[in-house]
């Protein structure tokens, strides 16, 4: 059976819709809204970046002129090359009559498959990022208001004005009680709640283990690389064989990327928990 072909063109192209499934992951996820544009294209597997800007003294010999004391530092990444599928499993009966509504479905289906595979490649590109606090224990529930307050004095300046916590969703509920959260309204559209003056944006990923990345907090666009790779398109399949003791097809979304968190930009920090 077949659903799209690159040469129908009486309906979609794979890599056409594929790029909607795309769309809709960023859609979904506030940290991908906030630090991506998801089709930008990349022939670099290698960013460079300022890791610490120069300072300048303000000798009263040089005024108005202050004196340049130290030169800027750049750091290069490797970005790592990744691969992101979203699948959904149907019958064959109800994918032989496919329409617009249909495709809907699927593309949200699919896009909600893909986002956990890309939120759980971001959440540990972000374990190289630098820890200003680790929690006193070693479950989300142990975070306390002071160990949020602690991160958001641990990135740069020029990072705070579009700084956010970034949570996983199944965890906010405990971090909330533990940290005795007063909420204020949030600033942008993707967050939940604003606390100590920043969004919180919820990720979907597994409640993080002892030792592993809890919570994100900083200027997204400045602490992660992404991009797609220039040579590669994400493209919608359907299985080629169905399966057959169900009478059933995997229609799938398959996506390459690159990316890589910008360790020494002071873009992003990170709270681990104990181990």
């Amino acid at each position: 059976m077949t659903l799209i072909s690159q040469n129908d063109t009486s309906g979609i192209s794979p890599i056409q819709w594929a790029k909607e499934v795309v769309q809709v992951v960023a859609e979904k996820s506030p940290l991908i809204a906030d630090a991506f544009d998801p089709m930008a294209k990349t022939s670099d597997t290698r960013v460079t970046y300022l890791s610490a800007a120069p300072v300048a003294s303000a000798d009263v010999e040089q005024l108005p002129r202050p004196a340049v004391t130290t030169d800027p530092s750049y750091v290069e990444k490797q970005l790592s090359s990744l691969s992101v599928r979203g699948q959904v499993v149907a019958s064959n009966e109800w994918l032989s009559d496919i329409g617009d509504g249909k495709r809907a479905q699927l593309t949200q289906l699919m896009a909600s498959s893909a986002l956990r595979e890309t939120a759980l490649h971001i959440w540990s590109a972000a374990a190289s990022l630098p820890t200003s606090v680790t929690a006193s224990g070693d479950t989300m529930d142990s975070i306390s208001l002071s160990n949020l307050a602690d991160m958001t004095a641990a990135i740069s300046p020029d990072a705070v004005m579009n700084a956010k916590f970034y949570v996983p969703s199944v965890s906010w509920g405990m971090i909330a009680n533990q940290a005795a959260v007063t909420f204020d309204a949030p600033r942008s559209s993707n967050a939940v709640a604003s606390i100590l003056g920043f969004d919180v944006c919820l990720h979907s990923i597994p409640a993080p283990a002892a030792g592993e990345v809890g919570v994100l907090f900083g200027d997204a666009s400045k602490g992660f690389a992404f991009g797609t790779p220039s040579d590669s398109d994400p493209v919608v399949r359907i299985s080629d064989q169905p399966l057959a003791a169900t009478d059933q097809s995997i229609v799938s979304v398959f996506w390459r990327i690159v990316l890589g968190a910008l360790d020494n930009s002071g873009g992003m920090t990170c709270l681990k928990l104990a181990s």
